[in-house]
């Protein structure tokens, strides 16, 4: 496994309640992997634990067969693990996107030339014209962009695996959109591993090949997002929901129609009622 956890337990405070609880959760290299839950249930500490921000109380964190308590330098968890927190944006600092995205690669000691190099490369994949882009200053940019060059700046680091807590809170429908295909792109074209952090299960749906369900500091479920949707009453009891679209499907299913279970977006439930209707000859799926 790429990332494993075994009996991870966290808490701030020693009498604390845990935040975590008996977290067991592994990470195949290249995977798409979504963490969902509602506000509480741990996300966010279990990923800083993953990124080494945070040490477990107990438990122990794997990356590559290698324990990161026994790494010596921080920094080689963080080039291994990039971490782009909710709302990005307010973590740029530096005059011009140029600046704000070298500052990793800055710090990690390389010469100007690779660090040039790193910067237009990261822009490129974030879809950032380079020239465009590199003198202007982050806070002028809309959100979406602002959120491209946070994330530059941690694909700059070349991490091996990126998580993104939240990455498209805030957003309007479009820059969420094309922010999710980016990411998407960086895993299908560039083998990046992704764990995406979102309380948007249609986002999760669409995305990603696993979906791991927290609730009160523990994992509730996990598995395709198939398998979880079907699981709607255990969903449900934890304060989540099946995404509209997946239960009118369902619902489809249930009164006759071989329809796939597989539809999370409004354009793969569009192309799969034409191939129906063009399967059957028939000019509407009536209720």
């Amino acid at each position: 496994m790429f990332v494993e956890l075994k009996d991870v337990y966290y808490r701030y405070q020693s009498g604390e309640d845990y935040i975590l609880k008996g977290i067991n959760l592994y990470l195949k290299k290249g995977e798409f992997a979504a963490l969902v839950g509602h506000t509480g249930s741990g996300k966010s500490t279990l990923v800083q634990i993953i990124n080494g921000l945070l040490r477990p109380t107990r438990g122990e964190v794997f990356i590559e067969e290698k324990e990161i308590s026994s790494w010596k330098n921080p920094i080689d968890i963080r080039k291994k693990a990039g971490l782009v927190f909710q709302y990005p944006e307010h973590q740029l600092f530096e005059e011009t996107v140029f600046r704000d995205i070298a500052f990793g690669p800055r710090n990690l000691g390389f010469s100007e030339a690779e660090i040039s190099q790193k910067v237009k490369q990261a822009m490129e994949f974030v879809q950032l014209d380079f020239e465009e882009f590199k003198d202007r200053s982050p806070f002028g940019l809309s959100g979406g962009q602002k959120r491209r060059v946070a994330i530059a700046g941690v694909l700059a680091m070349e991490p091996e695996l990126l998580i993104l807590d939240e990455p498209i809170a805030g957003l309007d429908p479009r820059g969420r959109r094309e922010l999710l295909e980016q990411i998407t792109r960086l895993n299908q074209k560039q083998g990046i591993t992704v764990l995406l952090i979102s309380h948007r299960m249609e986002d999760a749906a669409q995305r990603a090949g696993r979906i791991i369900v927290m609730n009160a500091g523990e994992i509730a479920l996990q598995g395709s997002p198939e398998e979880i949707f079907e699981q709607k009453e255990k969903l449900q009891s934890i304060g989540l929901e099946v995404p509209p679209l997946t239960e009118v499907f369902s619902e489809l299913r249930k009164r006759g129609y071989p329809l796939r279970a597989d539809i999370f977006s409004v354009e793969e439930a569009r192309d799969e009622i034409l191939r129906y209707w063009g399967e059957n000859k028939c000019s509407k799926i009536s209720p």
